[in-house]
């Protein structure tokens, strides 16, 4: 059975769309001491950090999040008709609001379709790569036709399978429909499947480092 119809999602488009940060932010991570992360790639730059005790290799959350009821609006790009997405809209971290020159909306069935004509680039006009080169933290593989993520959803284990497919649901649902989502709970991993694939790539960015609104643990999701 279906999760979610395939509909387009419900956004305001007639306002202007606001600034999501004061200014320019080059980290999600509050703690991020192993060198400067490409926001564009998913890759780390500068040198491999020394292993530390474990503790240190708890995967912080990030301090910015995407909240499409209030963030989604027109901006320059969309009265210009660009057909990218914001990647740092997606992330939260974009602060030049109606002024951004890609799109601060979400995907819908329209943009979906378009993408069918180029794979060779995702939703926010990143190059993709070949299979062997995809190391699933960026645009992804032109070999794929990518619409479920893997999530790993760590402390939220703890939770009854029912509640764990309503969290999952609220969180990553609210970016665009899903069609199914497979969960196993003895390795705490999920599977969530949505209709369409510009929607993945959006959720994929949107969701990544962060934690699961209703939940009273401080999981940290890696969709991949």
């Amino acid at each position: 059975m279906e999760e979610q119809l395939a509909v387009d999602p419900q956004q305001d488009l007639s306002r202007k769309a606001r600034q999501q940060v004061p200014g320019p932010v080059i980290s999600d991570r509050s703690d991020d001491r192993t060198g400067t992360v490409n926001i564009w790639s998913g890759r780390r730059l500068g040198p491999r950090p020394e292993p530390g005790p474990k503790k240190d290799k708890v995967r912080q959350p990030s301090q910015y999040r995407c909240h499409p009821a209030t963030d989604t609006g027109r901006t320059r790009g969309s009265e210009g008709q660009v057909p990218q997405f914001c990647l740092f809209f997606a992330k939260g971290m974009c602060y030049q609001g109606y002024l951004c020159t890609y799109l601060h909306r979400l995907p819908t069935l329209a943009d979906n379709e378009a993408m069918t004509r180029n794979t060779s680039q995702d939703i926010f006009g990143r190059q993709k790569l070949p299979d062997h080169l995809d190391n699933r933290k960026g645009a992804g593989s032109y070999d794929r036709d990518m619409t479920t993520l893997y999530v790993n959803y760590g402390g939220a284990g703890h939770y009854a399978t029912p509640q764990l497919r309503h969290l999952l649901l609220d969180n990553f649902g609210q970016f665009g429909p899903i069609r199914t989502i497979y969960i196993v709970p003895a390795k705490t991993i999920a599977f969530v499947k949505y209709h369409w694939r510009a929607s993945a790539e959006f959720g994929k960015e949107a969701m990544d480092g962060q934690t699961l609104t209703g939940s009273t643990m401080q999981e940290v999701c890696g969709p991949q």
